[in-house]
């Protein structure tokens, strides 16, 4: 950290003196001392903070955001998303960065003035303004390739029809069997990198610059098996090579003009915002209040409704039995979204709708059990029953819970499930709308 320190604050006096006076100091003094350079980090605040803010903490209290910096930007992302999978896990997350960030890469948008790096295999179907090809690939290169030979036709040895054996030179002087192996194999490279060079030279919509090896080797013969032998074979061929000339051009070296690019696509594309600071502030400096959902849905009548409504809708979907309502309720406690009190009361209610009499079957007999599955008509909408129960390979009946209070769209719209339902070949026995309010009531 004195070493970052050192170079990252410019001190002028001697590194050495820098690290006598700071290293033997006990932490919180070192932090303390660090306002001497009007820096300020207080150790225990850092402490108390989730694995994101506390590198936002870090970012502050260093002055690394004097500017945007997009690395930075990055590394808070990968941070974020780490934190949202494992948690606020500090050590998890600095093992997870040593083992990924030579993997990682920063996505540039579109339009920005830098320059994309990528294969040519990747590139297939794409275009861009200005492309340069910097390289001399041999069409005949050798990457630890292999062939099968044919052993069943080469000896009179059973057993073993064919061996996979390393490609090279050699095999073209073992048999009539290796030559013709050595020659399709040879064909296949020349037709593979001739396409690779062919997707190469077209991407480029108004510049391409090719920037490769002298075409010819020590004794004035062309480089065929290389891509520059071929660049070399077509400035021969239009009388333009000279030995001693090295840069050739074709066309107009000037780029389209942008208002004539606009003109032609007919279509302005907003720019590129860049950011002269990054943005980042303690959350106790706004007035800031934040609620769990458990909060919301029993503080307010109105908030009640709404968050009641879809979080019972959510469990629901999960309960294929009666059984199954202790473990649903439970895990929705472990996340803190219900308080035990609201649990409890909760539990009671949906036992309560599960066992009354005319819905207990739904609930407690092995039928195949549908939740919230989507039913398409045939002009494209989209329906969604909240549980539709199989009693038989025909017949059917559909439960839809609502918690409001009841109105004429509840009942259409469950005729509604019920007629697609029967245009699907189903015979629809019962259907049910559920009201879980302060009572139940079915209708």
């Amino acid at each position: 950290m004195l070493d970052f320190l050192y170079t990252h604050l410019a001190i002028t006096e001697s590194r050495h003196a820098f690290y006598e006076k700071l290293m033997p100091l006990e932490v919180s003094e070192f932090y303390d001392s660090l306002t001497a350079f009007h820096l300020e980090f207080k150790y225990e605040k850092w402490m108390q903070k989730s694995l994101y803010d506390g590198l936002e903490y870090l970012i502050r209290s260093f002055k690394l955001n004097t500017k945007s910096d997009v690395y930075i930007q990055f590394f808070l992302d990968y941070a974020m998303e780490f934190q949202v999978k494992n948690g606020s896990d500090w050590l998890g997350f600095l093992n997870d960065w040593e083992l990924q960030k030579e993997k990682l890469s920063i996505s540039i948008p579109e339009g920005k003035n830098a320059v994309r790096i990528m294969t040519v295999h990747k590139a297939k179907g794409l275009q861009f303004p200005v492309v340069i090809f910097p390289y001399d690939l041999s069409i005949y290169e050798l990457k630890f390739d292999k062939v099968w030979y044919d052993l069943e036709k080469a000896t009179s040895y059973e057993g073993i029809d064919k061996l996979l054996i390393k490609f090279d030179e050699k095999l073209k002087y073992t048999d009539a069997i290796g030559k013709q192996l050595h020659t399709n194999f040879r064909e296949k490279q020349e037709l593979d990198n001739f396409n690779l060079l062919y997707v190469a030279l077209t991407r480029a919509v108004e510049q391409l610059y090719i920037v490769t090896d002298f075409g010819l080797d020590s004794k004035g013969q062309l480089k065929m098996k290389y891509y520059s032998g071929l660049f070399t074979r077509f400035l021969q061929s239009l009388g333009l090579f000279q030995e001693n000339l090295l840069h050739y051009s074709f066309g107009s070296p000037y780029r389209m003009p942008l208002l004539e690019k606009k003109e032609i696509c007919n279509v302005e594309k907003p720019g590129n915002e860049v950011l002269e600071q990054m943005i980042s502030s303690e959350l106790s400096d706004h007035k800031l209040v934040f609620y769990t959902k458990s909060s919301l849905l029993w503080d307010t009548e109105q908030e009640k409704a709404i968050h009641f409504g879809n979080l019972i809708h959510e469990m629901l979907s999960q309960i294929i039995t009666t059984d199954d309502i202790s473990m649903v309720v439970r895990q929705y406690t472990s996340k803190g979204l219900l308080t035990l009190e609201e649990s409890m009361e909760l539990q009671g209610k949906l036992e309560a709708m599960c066992q009354h009499p005319q819905l207990q079957k739904y609930f407690d007999q092995p039928y195949q059990v549908k939740c919230e599955s989507e039913l398409f008509t045939p002009d494209g909408s989209i329906h969604i029953p909240d549980r539709i129960v199989f009693f038989n390979e025909k017949e059917v009946g559909i439960l839809d819970y609502k918690t409001g209070i009841p109105l004429e769209t509840h009942q259409f719209q469950i005729d509604l499930y019920a007629q697609i339902l029967t245009e699907m070949g189903f015979e629809v026995v019962e259907k049910w709308l559920v009201y879980l309010g302060e009572k139940l009531n079915i209708k």
